[in-house]
């Protein structure tokens, strides 16, 4: 008698289903089953159980899984693992405003960090018996800024001063005190490394500096350019004509009358007040209010409560693709104009080192020597493009998101993307989102 039932098997080859040949399942002898398992092309993940439904199928649910492959464990990518945590904002701990002022110092030749390296992951294996490769993981995502190297995928400090992170970058910079408030005895600054002030930054000044600038007191109406981070342990007040522009993360208490631009995070405890504020991530204030003005992040917005009783007209926008695409386009025509410059240099390489050889000049192996040194600064640079396009496919990645975990009041427009959603009712604890061709709304 033929074996009155057939096998099935999944697309991808991964699992394998007896079903009955008939309208009813029948019952097949010890023998009869052995010599079919035998037959079958499976040879790898067969379910053992499987022989003791076949003998008795009166309570078998067909179609009946007879084999079952074996996933790829895919590799774990590579961490950066700090060895200076405290006051440097990781993402792992709740936001504490008062470990944000403590940034720690470091010394010459202190380790900073520590890269792991990412796992190839395990093979797995289909019914039939063929390998499948496992999804290797990446290496950790980081670049070196001034007075660092790197040894052995440890980070180490070149300098005296402190640890900023701007991104990816890890950095040390030097440290430019001013005791008590920014006066004119101090005047402007215009400083390579990080800027701390003891007190307040009065109306009228300008700063500038390369690195983190860190205020104990507040900001009134002044010009301030930093390269890194920002922390304010009071509030911003702004003035007509005056900016904030910050290449990392903004933390301060509250904003007020003021233009911040970020191209990092930024973070405010209480309120921000008829303000333009431009984040490239997000902007969060958990505790606080945002009333009047302009609000702009590139992915995610969370607050307590937007607008007012009053119906002040308050602006959400979220959303920055364009502006992420137009940067990509730019490290492209870079990178591309390097791989030119490359492909030149590495021709050029090539006849100097015959005439090197021919002729043992002095000034041809120098020139060689000079060549050889542009080429590799080439390749690093070219590394360095090929990780901030990295980073900006990951930024490109994260969904649009606005959270409200209070009250949002009527007169309050969000545009997320290419859609608006101009407010005419009250909202209570909302998470708006882009979804398809609209604004949707959910509850917390």
């Amino acid at each position: 008698m033929d074996f009155p039932y057939k096998l099935e098997v999944s697309q991808d080859k991964m699992k394998a289903w007896i079903i009955p040949i008939g309208n009813q399942a029948q019952s097949v002898s010890d023998r009869q089953i052995d010599e079919w398992l035998v037959s079958l092309p499976i040879i790898f993940g067969i379910k053992k159980e499987t022989k003791v439904h076949l003998l008795n199928t009166e309570q078998v649910v067909f179609p009946l899984l007879i084999a079952e492959g074996k996933l790829p464990e895919n590799g774990q990518d590579g961490e950066l693992k700090l060895e200076y945590t405290k006051g440097i904002d990781t993402g792992e701990q709740p936001f504490n405003f008062r470990n944000v002022m403590d940034i720690p110092s470091i010394s010459t030749g202190d380790k900073i960090a520590a890269a792991s390296q990412p796992t190839y992951g395990l093979f797995g294996m289909d019914i039939f018996g063929n390998e499948i490769k496992p999804k290797p993981g990446k290496r950790a995502v980081y670049k070196l800024g001034p007075n660092v190297i790197e040894h052995e995928s440890s980070l180490y400090s070149t300098i005296n001063g402190q640890i900023s992170i701007v991104g990816h970058t890890i950095q040390v910079n030097p440290v430019f005190y001013v005791k008590g408030d920014l006066s004119l005895e101090v005047g402007n600054i215009d400083f390579v490394g990080n800027v701390y002030i003891e007190g307040n930054i009065p109306v009228g000044y300008t700063i500038s500096c390369g690195g983190d600038l860190k205020v104990f007191g507040m900001i009134e109406g002044s010009d301030i350019n930093v390269g890194g981070s920002v922390f304010v342990k009071g509030g911003i007040t702004g003035e007509k004509n005056c900016s904030i522009r910050t290449g990392g993360d903004l933390y301060a208490l509250y904003i007020n009358y003021a233009n911040v631009i970020s191209s990092g995070n930024i973070i405010i405890q209480h309120a921000i007040l008829h303000s333009f504020v431009t984040s490239m991530k997000s902007v969060t204030c958990k505790k606080g209010h945002l009333i009047g003005g302009v609000l702009r992040a590139g992915k995610r917005v969370e607050l307590m409560d937007a607008g007012n009783l009053h119906y002040t007209r308050t602006e959400i926008h979220i959303g920055n693709n364009d502006a992420i695409k137009m940067i990509k386009q730019d490290l492209d025509s870079r990178y591309q104009k390097m791989q030119k410059t490359l492909s030149k240099l590495s021709y050029i390489a090539v006849k100097l080192e015959e005439k090197t050889r021919l002729s043992n000049d002095k000034k041809d192996a120098l020139l060689l020597e000079k060549q050889r040194k542009t080429k590799d600064f080439l390749v690093d640079e070219m590394k360095k493009l090929k990780q901030e396009r990295l980073m900006l496919d990951y930024e490109l990645q994260i969904d649009e998101e606005l959270i409200i975990n209070g009250a949002c009041y009527p007169n309050l427009y969000i545009k997320m993307g290419k859609y608006s959603m101009p407010l005419n009712q009250n909202y209570q604890s909302v998470r708006f989102t882009d979804k398809g061709n609209e604004i949707s709304v959910y509850p917390l």
